[in-house]
């Protein structure tokens, strides 16, 4: 945790910054706007996100055919693909829908960006230490970076208007994602978000006594359901404050 090399300083701090300049930008550009004016950059990403994902399965596709060598783990079972659902069915659904989902987008992208700036590393590699040096790198600080923009531009074009029980739409999502993700985690064993062993190594130590003591399957049944509680529980915690913050701040207009 909070591993950072001269690259991952100077590349992040001037991603951030920008990111932050934009907001501020497109908030008092559009804050006078109709809704769907401001919706805008928010669809732009959501389009830009499918577009880049295309872009990669084609990509290592076209890897597989001179290769012959495919490698499972750039499919889109990671949790960070849910946002390449996510965002475009908000931004060009019927509000029914995309009022279900926006709880989502903004408690999952929040999430992704807290860990991001945690442990750069676990989520973008060494993309930073060369951006353009291939398409993997490219693409792994672009998507990221679109959902850290996602998540504060929701927030300066005032996209969200959370509700107090908006924390069980959240881990819903997150049962969802696992009745897919963990059978095809196992099936194709690879380790999508830590679904078969923990890159965390206090809590992978944990795995492993736990694996010693017991049998495999049980183990593994241990584990994955306390990942994904933790996953509930702190994805909980983060929608009820965005709750408490933003009804604090609003209440003093």
């Amino acid at each position: 945790m909070f591993k950072y090399n001269t690259s991952d300083i100077i590349v992040l701090s001037i991603s951030l910054v920008l990111i932050i300049i934009s907001s501020i930008g497109l908030h008092f550009w559009l804050k006078d706007k109709k809704t769907s004016v401001r919706k805008i950059p928010l669809q732009i990403i959501g389009v830009l996100i499918v577009l880049l994902e295309i872009a990669k399965q084609i990509y290592y596709f076209t890897l597989y055919k001179k290769t012959g060598n495919f490698d499972l783990y750039v499919l889109p079972l990671h949790f960070c693909s849910l946002f390449i659902v996510l965002f475009p069915v908000i931004q060009f659904s019927k509000p029914k829908i995309a009022d279900k989902l926006r709880p989502l987008a903004v408690a999952y992208s929040l999430l992704m960006t807290i860990m991001l700036y945690v442990n750069p590393h676990a989520l973008l590699a060494s993309a930073c230490n060369n951006i353009f040096l291939n398409f993997h790198n490219f693409h792994t600080y672009l998507f990221h970076h679109l959902v850290i923009a996602y998540f504060a531009y929701t927030i300066a074009l005032n996209d969200y208007h959370p509700h107090k029980n908006d924390f069980i739409n959240c881990c819903l999502g997150v049962v969802f994602y696992g009745l897919y993700a963990i059978p095809f985690a196992y099936i194709l064993k690879v380790n999508y978000v830590n679904i078969l062993y923990s890159v965390f190594e206090p809590l992978e130590k944990i795995r492993q006594l736990l694996l010693s003591k017991t049998s495999y399957v049980f183990t593994q049944i241990i584990y994955d359901l306390f990942m994904f509680l933790i996953a509930c529980l702190t994805l909980t915690l983060i929608s009820k404050m965005y709750y408490l913050v933003y009804n604090a701040k609003n209440n003093k207009k």
